[in-house]
């Protein structure tokens, strides 16, 4: 055998060599991941995948066929000048180093890949040099062409994705979310986040903000998952990855500490817990959930591994009461945020569109940072101004500032306000789904996550907002400071229902006792209860004054027969039955009052007995329905309540009516809406609206020391002047989401940081 016919099967040794590398590691990950499970955390190493699995079964194929074609033809070729053997070589060598060109350029070097394209580059370099020798000059111009547009015509088929990015600018799409939710877990190197039932979040790791999803935590690099912690416990969720120590949040209020090879550290018995922070720091709440303690857990600090720690133990963060805040978290159920750098907070007090409050460390009250009441204002460079609409995640930016998400319209705008309250947007973009989560890199970009994957923006994408318009009423003043007294901290209605405006109140004790509790602690028994024992307790204390020290109330009893409900079953808990007991603590029970076990006891002051029902509220006498001739018109439903001097006052289609429950005359509209809009009551009356015009929301009535009836809507409070016209009474920040009571003697207001006060209107 000559030297050339050596030099023929060394090519096709050099193209099986290609193809066989394919079971070698073509890729390994950045970072070495780890295992959670059974409370500890274990290193399972980098993860390698080969390239069989990189470039997919198509492709494999055609390496290993072109390599066993090469051997094939090397094998029959007996001509020893025939140029038809170089070509077969010539072509595996480019099918070769195409493929694993294009490899490296998306996945980076690994030995499976640098085999495959060292063979191909050695095989088609020296297999083109050959060829050329054999041919005469025409073809060797052909050859030289065919060399030059092999292999950038193969990297070109090959890297193309067949994946079409939507058009979000400036967003970039990171790495778009798979559609389909798969049963394995989540899988280093793919180029889809993996599908998830809830919200992607963004937690802190080694590298940057990283995405947390119930099977673990990935992160993205090079347009590649890389998997950093799997999750083997479908009771916790991770928070993320600081310092080499994985933050997890149990079940039964736990907050674990682990790292690997250590036992974890539990902080125990916390009501709540909030985000993890880049710099390592969680917020917690303590206490009694009517008034909870802010707490603050350091996870790189002062945690020994096995430990318990007790959370009313850990450092109490010096803030305002939170009470009104519980519950309205944006993008979360935990209400308040800390900027890791300024240890500012952040929280949402949950208005008519959205606003964003803020506080220092000692600060004594919550103060506006970013949003107001005016549609009018929209996006404005003064964030307080600024109309939010909602507001979907938070988070820290720079050294003082916020991120923010809001989805108006459909629309995504991503804002960042500064400390000092400037505000700045990026373009409106419209992708699927709000941002569930947003988390500041390095680099001063933001990285957003939907459920349609991971996006980034970049830092210089926000751009100047204008300045408010000359109509905007973002937080309008139309009336005086209400004159309240307090009278409560921490009123709980649960306990205790207000009977009159010195404080006096009802309790119902667990034999279902009824006790009238005066200022000075005296109780006096009314009577008692006797409810189906199967209700919620909760249920028991329905109680409305009479207006002369006696009380009403509705018990549940079981039905004569059966009652089917909506779901086709019977329900024994369908009917209720009417009780009146005077302050001598003389009872009558009157007959029972069909309709549900959700129906309402309107309020009646003037010692008549009282409405019942919503939809729409009717009197029952003897056991007999006996619907109110001047609600007759009324479809939809209704809040009701009497006065002292027997008029009725409904709150219905947004306005206000009076009416009279015992004649057949139809009720009259005292506000009468010219609108249909949400628009808070304040920012109706600043652009020129009536009082008798204006459109009610979330309107709850009530009467004053003289009887005439009061209307509280947002923080604005209503009444009639002396010819019976509405006027504003008062306008407080106090009586926002704010519960007024209608007691005898006048009105009661409890605040939403559950301070009970007399309204001395």
């Amino acid at each position: 055998m000559d030297r050339t016919r050596w030099i023929a099967w060394g090519g096709a040794l050099l193209a099986a060599l290609g193809a066989g590398a394919l079971w070698l590691p073509w890729w390994r990950a950045p970072a070495v991941t780890l295992r959670y499970q059974d409370g500890a955390l274990t290193e399972e190493g980098r993860q390698t995948l080969r390239g069989t699995e990189v470039v997919g079964g198509g492709v494999v194929w055609l390496l290993v066929l072109t390599a066993f074609v090469v051997v094939v033809a090397v094998a029959n070729d007996s001509r020893r000048e025939s140029p038809t053997t170089w070509w077969w070589l010539a072509g595996a060598g480019a099918v070769g180093s195409g493929v694993a060109v294009a490899t490296v350029w998306s996945w980076g070097f690994a030995v499976g890949s640098a085999v495959t394209l060292g063979a191909g580059l050695v095989l088609f370099g020296g297999a083109l040099t050959l060829l050329v020798g054999t041919l005469d000059g025409r073809r060797r111009v052909l050859a030289a062409a065919t060399a030059l547009l092999a292999v950038p015509v193969w990297f070109v088929t090959v890297e193309d994705p067949g994946y079409q990015r939507p058009d979000a600018a400036p967003l970039d799409l990171v790495l778009a979310a798979a559609d389909r939710r798969s049963t394995e877990p989540p899988r280093g190197g793919a180029s889809l986040l993996p599908a998830t039932e809830g919200h992607y979040g963004l937690v802190p790791a080694p590298g940057g903000p990283a995405v947390s999803l119930p099977e673990g935590i990935v992160t993205v690099e090079d347009d590649r998952v890389v998997v950093l912690v799997r999750n083997h416990d479908s009771q916790v969720s991770l928070e993320g990855v600081v310092e080499g120590r994985l933050v997890v949040r149990g079940p039964d209020r736990e907050v674990r500490v682990v790292a690997p090879g250590e036992k974890a550290a539990t902080v125990s018995g916390a009501l709540s817990a909030g985000p993890l922070s880049a710099a390592g720091t969680m917020l917690v709440t303590t206490g009694d959930r009517g008034d909870p303690v802010l707490r603050r857990l350091d996870v790189t600090d002062g945690l020994t591994p096995g430990e318990d720690v007790a959370a009313d133990s850990l450092p109490e963060v010096a803030a305002p009461s939170m009470v009104a805040l519980i519950g309205n978290a944006p993008g979360g159920s935990f209400p308040v945020r800390e900027h890791p750098g300024s240890r500012r907070l952040v929280a949402s007090d949950h208005l008519p569109g959205a606003r964003l409050v803020s506080t220092g460390q000692g600060d004594g009250d919550w103060a506006p940072l970013a949003g107001g009441y005016d549609e009018t204002c929209w996006l404005n460079n003064r964030a307080v101004e600024s109309y939010l609409v909602d507001v979907d995640s938070v988070a820290p930016a720079g050294a003082d500032g916020w991120w923010l998400a809001t989805s108006p319209g459909g629309d995504s705008r991503l804002l960042t306000v500064t400390g000092d309250g400037v505000l700045r947007a990026a373009p409106a973009v419209r992708v699927v789904g709000a941002f569930s989560g947003l988390a500041e890199a390095a680099d001063g970009s933001l990285l957003a996550v939907s459920r349609t994957g991971l996006w980034r923006l970049p830092a210089d994408a926000v751009q100047e907002l204008p300045d408010p318009p000359a109509d905007c009423a973002a937080h309008p003043e139309v009336g005086e400071p209400a004159r309240l007294v307090p009278l409560a901290a921490r009123y709980d209605t649960t306990a205790a229902l207000p009977l009159d405006v010195h404080g006096r109140r009802a309790e119902v004790t667990g034999d279902g006792t009824v006790v009238a509790v005066a200022p000075s602690g005296a109780r006096t028994t009314l009577g008692r209860r006797i409810d189906d024992p199967r209700i919620d307790e909760q249920d028991r204390r329905e109680i409305v004054p009479d207006g002369s020290g006696g009380v009403w109330w509705l018990e549940t009893v079981p039905p004569n027969t059966p009652v089917t409900d909506e779901t086709g079953g019977t329900n024994p808990l369908q009917t209720r039955r009417l009780v009146h007991a005077t302050a001598g603590g003389e009872v009558r029970r009157f007959g029972r009052v069909p309709g549900g076990d959700d129906i309402d006891l309107a309020l009646d002051l003037s010692g008549g007995q009282p409405l019942v029902g919503t939809c729409v509220p009717v009197r029952f006498a003897g056991g007999a329905e006996r619907p109110v001739p001047a609600l007759a018109e009324f479809t939809q439903c209704l809040r009701v309540a009497v006065g002292p001097d027997g008029r009725g006052w409904a709150v219905s289609n947004k306005g206000l009516f009076v009416f009279d429950p015992d004649s057949a005359g139809k009720a009259r509209a005292v506000i009468d809406p010219r609108g249909t809009d949400q628009v808070p009551v304040a920012v109706q009356l600043a652009h020129g609206t009536a009082p008798s015009a204006l459109t009610l929301d979330q309107t709850t009535v009530a009467f004053d020391v003289a009887g005439r009836p009061l209307v509280l809507d947002d923080d604005v409070l209503l009444g009639l002047s002396a010819a019976g016209d509405p006027v504003v009474v008062a306008q407080d920040e106090r009586l926002r989401g704010a519960r007024l009571f209608g007691v005898e003697g006048g009105a009661l207001v409890r605040a939403a940081d559950g301070t009970l006060f007399r309204l001395d209107h």
